[in-house]
């Protein structure tokens, strides 16, 4: 439920193009790491960074439904965010997006 008064605040990240190329693309949102993927058909976001030894995920791949950290092979679950049962880590955290003008947007102040 949204507050009277509080309004959504949307961040443009980068152009729809370059996601749907299949590239893994980070960006730096008011000092967060966001990951960004073409997922699902549509622009997809979530934490930049494994939970486990704070790798870069963005060196890493999706196969699978997966999102493959590069260092320990640890995944997560593209639509949850959870880990694969390997591992005792918490899960990276999504981001609603949306395209707007050729332009993904993503909001990091409320979670998908």
């Amino acid at each position: 439920m949204t507050e009277v008064g509080w309004e959504e605040r949307w961040e443009p990240v980068c152009h729809v193009a370059q996601l749907k190329e299949g590239r893994l693309i980070e960006r730096l949102i008011k000092s967060t790491l966001i990951l960004l993927a073409w997922y699902d058909e549509g622009p997809w976001a979530g934490s930049g960074l494994c939970p486990h030894q704070f790798a870069r995920l963005s060196e890493g791949w999706i196969q699978s439904d997966r999102l493959h950290c590069a260092r320990h092979q640890a995944s997560f679950c593209m639509r949850s965010g959870d880990p694969d049962d390997r591992w005792q880590i918490n899960g990276i955290k999504l981001y609603r997006t949306r395209i707007n003008d050729e332009i993904v947007e993503v909001n990091l102040d409320d979670p998908a």
